[in-house]
């Protein structure tokens, strides 16, 4: 199923599945851009950039990670919210000479950790909260299975986010770019699509 994560037995692969699935569906919305496509602001009202979106999901699927495989340990203990806000703006900062292909391989590298270190976890363990004014004071810890649906969430977010950009880019859709990137021939449901147009567009 080329557009679909793969059925799973267990809670954890149908977990590590749908993230990687999620994974390759982000990155796919980045498909043959350039360089300047990924610096440019393409939506007038917005400051938001496709290349920040790419570095931005890659370390978020990074920094869970590391929390998800060290459990109630906090890996990133001592460092205020302030700290983590500018360790995160240097994670998604493009370099004056960066190429899109050095994004992608940023990307690449924090997602393939992030996956790593999510396989190596406990679904069950506990996890450290961040020390950032948006987590409720009284909230002692997640677990590893909440921080799965956590990073979910912020791809989904993202990738629509991304979607839309990529649109006013090049007009490239999600469809299209997922075909092409993983080589996906999708020519079954335009012929469905056209085998069924009367009953679909009837009156």
């Amino acid at each position: 199923m080329p557009l679909f994560a793969p059925t799973m037995s267990t809670e954890k692969d149908a977990l590590l599945a749908q993230l990687e699935h999620s994974i390759q569906n982000a990155r796919d919305v980045f498909f043959e851009l350039d360089i300047d496509q990924l610096r440019a602001k393409p939506i007038a009202s917005s400051e938001l950039t496709l290349g920040w979106l790419l570095l931005h999901m890659g370390e978020v699927v990074d920094g869970w990670g590391k929390r998800a495989a060290s459990g109630p340990v906090d890996p990133f203990a001592g460092m205020t919210a302030a700290g983590a806000m500018r360790e995160a703006d240097a994670a998604t900062a493009i370099g004056e000479g960066e190429t899109a292909a050095d994004l992608l391989r940023r990307f690449d590298e924090y997602t393939a950790a992030g996956l790593r270190a999510f396989a190596s976890a406990d679904i069950d363990a506990e996890v450290a909260v961040p020390d950032a004014p948006w987590f409720p004071e009284d909230m002692e810890s997640f677990n590893v299975r909440w921080t799965f649906h956590h990073v979910l969430e912020e791809l989904h977010r993202h990738s629509g986010h991304a979607d839309i950009l990529r649109e006013a880019v090049d007009g490239a859709q999600m469809y299209e770019l997922r075909s092409r990137a993983e080589d996906i021939d999708m020519s079954y449901i335009e012929k469905w699509f056209a085998a069924h147009a009367d009953e679909l567009y009837a009156g």
